[in-house]
């Protein structure tokens, strides 16, 4: 679907690792992953809180993970100064 002034498209990474609320739901990882996620995560909060961000629904739903096992923070729009961002931490 092309973008036009009536629909807009949002194209977005694919996070081939899935959402972290898969990996609590199927209990698929490790105590050294939920060490490194919750790392990341922490340094995620503290970037975007730096920036003049709240994120109002932060939930594993919306923490994506990539093939490697980096976070990414999905940002809706009423909570970014953009249309759709991720903030990635690597």
């Amino acid at each position: 679907m092309p973008q036009t002034k009536d629909a807009y498209c949002i194209v977005m990474e694919f996070a081939e690792g899935g959402t972290l609320a898969s990996k609590l739901d199927n209990k698929g990882f490790s105590p050294s992953d939920a060490r490194r996620w919750a790392l990341q995560l922490v340094k995620v909060v503290a970037y975007i809180h730096e920036q003049g961000v709240v994120h109002r629904d932060l939930k594993p739903e919306n923490v994506l993970l990539s093939a490697t096992g980096l976070i990414k923070v999905l940002l809706a729009s009423r909570l970014s100064r953009s249309v759709c961002s991720f903030i990635v931490y690597n």
